[in-house]
């Protein structure tokens, strides 16, 4: 996701926010990779087919990428993929077409969180070298509570203190994809943009031209550290931003429903764990007042 060479990405959250839906899609048109994201198609339910894990053949580079799109999509198993995976439509059906599907992954760590995880993506290092072990932990000296990329001497550029307080890249140990391609060619642009810091900051590397998350109610923020202003920081969004909070401040709350009516037909009780659970919308734990 970027309109220059790297991308982070868009990580599920657990809270709803007000138009979230809607600052998705925007983000995809804003950084460009519209074309490369598919849909699930809406058809009716049935069989899962035999799928073929045989390799495309490897095509030969004639000259480097002038893009490169990393997309982190949280909680998207491997059985969801394969449970929907002939429904796929768009970017996602090239992907699946012309892409390799690694069919069998394995995670070689114990704890799957999210920014350990995200640490790992375009480092290629485990969460033992990459500094982040958990999305927070105990430090040893201090007996407090740490969360994985506290960064006490920054400043958010909403002027708030956020969720997870004030927040950079410092914790991590090591350097990622985009570092490499800074170092290799200083005019390359790198940006992310997540719902949340752990996805944008952790995918960006330590010096980016911007990683961006969402604030409720204000649109796009990051971290400001000494030295730098919020202005000059939130620059390359400060459009996206101000249509976001107009958008924000005039449309009612949105109310889940169905993309699609054939979507209907995927309803039904799942077991999940042993446990029987109801797929339907709205979810009946979910209160949107």
């Amino acid at each position: 996701m970027s309109s220059g060479r790297h991308a982070g990405g868009l990580e599920g959250s657990a809270g709803f926010d007000p138009g979230y839906r809607s600052v998705v899609l925007s983000l995809a048109k804003l950084l460009f990779t519209a074309a490369l994201l598919g849909g699930v198609s809406a058809l009716p339910a049935q069989a899962q087919t035999a799928i073929s894990v045989e390799p495309v053949p490897a095509k030969t580079l004639t000259s480097p990428p002038a893009l490169i799109v990393t997309l982190v999509i949280d909680q998207f198993s491997a059985n969801l993929f394969n449970q929907y995976r002939s429904r796929f439509s768009g970017g996602m059906r090239t992907l699946i077409d012309e892409g390799l599907v690694y069919a069998n992954g394995y995670q070689a760590q114990g704890i799957t969180k999210t920014c350990p995880g995200h640490s790992t993506v375009l480092s290629g290092a485990f969460p033992t070298h990459t500094g982040i072990p958990s999305n927070e932990w105990i430090d040893p000296v201090s007996g407090k509570e740490v969360y994985c990329l506290a960064a006490p001497q920054n400043t958010l550029a909403d002027g708030g203190e956020g969720e997870n307080g004030r927040v950079g890249p410092d914790n991590l140990r090591v350097t990622l994809l985009p570092d490499w391609l800074k170092a290799q060619s200083p005019t390359s642009r790198v940006y992310s943009v997540s719902g949340k810091d752990r996805g944008a900051i952790n995918l960006a590397g330590h010096t980016p031209d911007g990683a961006f998350w969402i604030q409720e109610g204000f649109g796009l923020t990051t971290y400001v550290e000494p030295g730098q202003t919020a202005q000059e920081r939130l620059a390359p969004v400060s459009e996206f931003n101000a249509a976001y909070r107009a958008r924000y401040e005039a449309e009612p709350l949105p109310q889940w429903t169905y993309q699609h009516e054939e979507c209907r037909a995927l309803r039904g009780t799942l077991t999940v764990a042993d446990a029987l659970v109801r797929a339907d919308l709205p979810p009946d734990h979910y209160n949107l007042e």
